[in-house]
């Protein structure tokens, strides 16, 4: 989850994936994004695993999936 070069002023990465039936517009995406960065006190990014997934940059894809974590999961 943490790299060698985090510091002080890094932003934490955060993948997401939602269920395909979920109804989630900007509004509860800002949301999510605000308590997530009060949460853990510093800058956030909040992108969609699906979105590196499809990314060309094979290189980028590669590093974010194989070292992503999971920090909470709901199944069905």
């Amino acid at each position: 989850m943490l790299r060698d070069d985090f510091n002080e002023d890094s932003d934490i990465d955060f993948l997401y994936v939602f269920f395909p039936d979920a109804k989630w517009g900007l509004k509860e995406w800002l949301r999510m994004e605000d308590q997530l960065q009060k949460l853990v006190s510093r800058d956030i990014d909040l992108v969609s695993k699906q979105s590196i997934e499809n990314s060309h940059n094979w290189i980028r894809r590669r590093n974010i999936l194989g070292s992503a974590k999971i920090i909470y999961a709901r199944f069905g």
